[in-house]
């Protein structure tokens, strides 16, 4: 029922749902009500910081690179608060965003460090779909920052291979696009 931990749960999903489909203003209305309801439920504050982080991403879209840096403390008050609830799969999520957010500053190292970090996170969540994530957004990373060559290498014979355990074509293709490169 709508207010549930349940409820909230699925829709935070829904919103990284609606988000990748381009139903913007359906995702930003579905975190809002997750929102509301943790004002109302203290117990679903977990669910009001992954909303939070859904639409801090949702917000960046379409603004360029110049509006990222003002993300990076609402991230960070976030991966505060998911490690205070250890909530792993907030974590994950969070640090997979905060990865995002350091490639698009051109910050790779940084973005690298809250990726493989996301994927620990994921790991200990048992979500198979952020760990994959984690990994397509580290392969970028390291491909466009400054990894040595030999690591980078590593990097995306490891994404092929999670990527063909998960089933996902994209990050496969992705990753040998990569390797190819290098």
């Amino acid at each position: 029922p709508p207010g549930s931990a349940e409820w909230a749960a699925v829709a935070c999903d829904l919103i990284d749902v609606r988000i990748e489909g381009g139903r913007f203003a359906e995702a930003r209305a579905l975190g809002e009500q997750v929102m509301a309801a943790a004002e109302a439920d203290p117990a679903l504050e977990r669910y009001a910081w992954r909303a939070r982080v859904h639409l801090s991403v949702l917000n960046l879209l379409g603004k360029g690179s110049s509006r990222f840096a003002d993300v990076l403390p609402l991230l960070d008050d976030a991966i505060a608060s998911f490690t205070r609830l250890d909530d792993a799969r907030g974590l994950a999520l969070t640090g997979v965003s905060k990865g995002q957010v350091l490639f698009g500053l051109g910050r790779f190292a940084e973005s690298e460090h809250a990726l493989r970090a996301a994927a620990l996170h994921a790991q200990r969540a048992g979500d198979a779909a952020l760990l994959l994530d984690a990994r397509v957004q580290r392969a970028a990373t390291t491909f466009y920052g400054m990894a040595p060559i030999d690591g980078a290498v590593s990097v995306m014979e490891e994404l092929i291979e999670t990527s063909r355990r998960a089933g996902s074509r994209m990050g496969e293709a992705r990753a040998i696009g990569y390797l190819g490169r290098l």
